[in-house]
């Protein structure tokens, strides 16, 4: 009697490892983000006349940044943003507001270590370059054409951030960071009509922006 065919057996799915940030980063990833950025100025006056205390602006973040590892524990991050900063103080009885509209350019290197499977951990340091371009100044309401002209066109400063991606699939990750944003130039002519004394002094853009970005 002829022998009865074996049932083949039936294969079991193979287990595929989840997906890790390095598997991600290691072959550069395209970020696209959103947020909100919360802005202010810092002054540095020669006179007490010219003392003012800034109030926070709140303003939006959105762009594209670029992620690329340099080995297990560093990477690099170079974008472009839009970032709506500015600024607002009160000066004899009047508020006076400075909505400053920015494209920025940031270069950052960063470290990262793997908490888990699903959550990567990192500290961004780096620099930024940005060109002004829409501004708005408000004096009690009134708009002040005079005043807008002051500002410089372009800026630059230092950022430092805090944040973690959340590897999703093989080609996708979620992330979120926090960012404090550190103007180094002077954003502000005070001598602009060549007749204001206090043109030694200097105001600077400061800002924390948080944002959500998508990875892929």
């Amino acid at each position: 009697k002829a022998k009865p065919k074996s049932k083949p057996r039936a294969r079991r799915p193979s287990k595929r490892a989840a997906p890790t940030q390095q598997t991600l980063i290691n072959r550069g990833t395209v970020g696209v983000r959103l947020g909100a950025t919360f802005a202010w100025a810092s002054d540095d006056h020669r006179s007490e006349a010219t003392e003012a205390d800034y109030e926070t602006e709140l303003g939006g973040v959105a762009g594209v940044v670029y992620d690329k590892a340099l080995n297990q524990f560093l990477h690099y991050r170079v974008g472009a943003q839009y970032h709506g900063r500015g600024f607002a103080t009160e000066a004899g009885g009047k508020t006076t507001t400075a909505t400053l509209r920015y494209i920025e350019v940031p270069l950052e290197v960063g470290v990262h270590f793997q908490a888990s499977r699903t959550v990567t951990p990192y500290i961004n340091i780096g620099a930024y370059l940005g060109a002004l371009i829409d501004k708005e100044v408000r004096v009690g309401g009134d708009k002040k054409k005079e005043l807008e002209d002051r500002f410089s066109t372009f800026d630059y400063g230092m950022n430092v951030s805090v944040g973690a991606w959340f590897p999703m699939t093989r080609t996708l990750a979620s992330a979120v960071a926090l960012t404090y944003s550190h103007g180094f130039a002077d954003i502000v002519d005070h001598d602009a009509d060549g007749v204001n004394v206090h043109d030694e002094d200097q105001t600077f853009n400061r800002a924390f922006y948080i944002v959500g970005q998508v990875h892929f």
